[in-house]
């Protein structure tokens, strides 16, 4: 159940009347149709398999596990009833829309520490959506939003949406990494980060 894969608080009261069965299945149903597939019980086993891998008890490690924007949706509203310090998504497929999604979550969490959004396709319109949220995160230590040359997703985060975010990251008291690299910031990166030049 819910519990056990660490996204609802032990105690933690029912969010808006939802069990932890409830939020059990609708992040079920979201990543079945993040993987494209339908219920079964090899797919139901598959899921199982990755909550048991990439869940531990404040750590939620999805990468290279094809999450989409309906998982981030679904992630979204059960995290908030949990008490998770490092969220890992590593080369999936979030994109701007899963961005967004995250972003409502982001707001109100207040332990989280390692944020690694690397690999996902975001661009300027995700970043527009979660920038803001990092300057006054009151943990946050290491934000990744850098992809690998072999990353199916890249990360297309372009000078102006940089600048945006290292001007938001900069009222942060704990933010200690930012990852942005192989983003297409080219020659701007000069514009985009006086902060780090200085």
């Amino acid at each position: 159940n819910a519990e056990y894969m660490g996204l609802v608080a032990k105690g933690a009261p029912a969010r808006q009347g939802l069990t932890d069965e409830h939020i059990y299945t609708e992040i079920y149903n979201a990543w079945l149709k993040d993987i494209r597939e339908r219920h079964s019980a090899d797919t139901q086993k598959a899921f199982r398999d990755v909550a048991e891998r990439c869940i531990k008890d404040k750590e939620i490690s999805l990468g290279k596990e094809r999450i989409g924007v309906n998982m981030c949706l679904a992630l979204s509203s059960a995290l908030q009833r949990a008490n998770i310090t490092k969220l890992d998504l590593y080369h999936n497929a979030i994109r701007d829309a899963g961005c967004e999604a995250l972003a409502h979550y982001l707001r109100e969490d207040r332990v989280l520490t390692h944020l690694n959004l690397g690999g996902n396709d975001i661009g300027s319109v995700g970043i527009q959506a979660i920038a803001g949220v990092f300057g006054t995160h009151p943990k946050l230590q290491t934000l990744i939003l850098g992809s690998e040359v072999e990353d199916t997703h890249l990360n297309r985060i372009d000078p102006i949406a940089a600048r945006l975010l290292v001007e938001k990251c900069r009222g942060s008291k704990t933010l200690k990494v930012l990852d942005l690299s192989r983003n297409p910031i080219g020659h701007g990166s000069q514009e985009a980060f006086p902060a780090i030049q200085q």
